[in-house]
């Protein structure tokens, strides 16, 4: 790499595969590697080799540069986890960084949804700040208040969450009839300004 300053702090991120590299942000990536750079150039030997018929890249971020760590993170950001294709069957929130150190992969789950079929929740309350731990979101069903809808995001090798749901009868006992849980539905997040 080229056009560093020396003494600066930076973040290297690997992403193995020939489809890997993302679309929008640094999520998804295999491997994160910090430096700081004594000069104006860093070399860098993977200790992982790949086929021939493969590919790895790498986005390499000042990790002190605010500026650059925001565009990377977004300062709003979409999440949407659907069923397959299906545009009647999915969990929609979007994620915050705003109140939180730029680049830190923390944010604030807000406006989360979720619609199956004919089944809708919102505004759904949730918990959590990263993807590296669960996020659990909990609301009424809209066509009953006798029913909770929670979604649970999971953590997954990609980066990204899978989202998992069960609608909640408040007046049924969970161990004589406990809740179906449905999913996972893969996840994909976009920036949004």
């Amino acid at each position: 790499m080229s056009g560093l300053t020396a003494g600066h702090q930076y973040t290297l991120y690997a992403y193995r595969g020939f489809n890997s590299f993302p679309t929008t942000g640094i999520e998804g990536y295999d491997d994160k590697i910090e430096f700081t750079a004594t000069s104006a150039t860093w070399s860098y030997t993977d200790p992982r080799a790949f086929l021939s018929d493969d590919a790895i890249y790498y986005i390499a971020v000042e990790r002190t540069d605010r500026a650059v760590a925001r565009a990377v993170a977004g300062a709003m950001r979409q999440l949407e986890c659907r069923k397959g294709g299906s545009s009647s069957t999915s969990f929609h929130a979007t994620l915050d960084d705003s109140g939180w150190a730029p680049g830190s992969g923390y944010f604030t789950v807000t406006d989360a949804s979720i619609m199956d079929n004919y089944h809708s929740a919102a505004p759904l309350v949730c918990v959590g700040n990263d993807f590296k731990r669960p996020i659990s979101c909990v609301g009424y069903d809209n066509g009953d208040s006798g029913t909770l809808v929670q979604v649970t995001l999971t953590p997954t090798p990609t980066g990204l969450p899978t989202a998992s749901y069960r609608f909640l009868n408040i007046s049924e006992d969970p161990v004589a009839r406990p809740p179906q849980t449905k999913g996972p539905w893969d996840c994909s997040v976009t920036v949004t300004g």
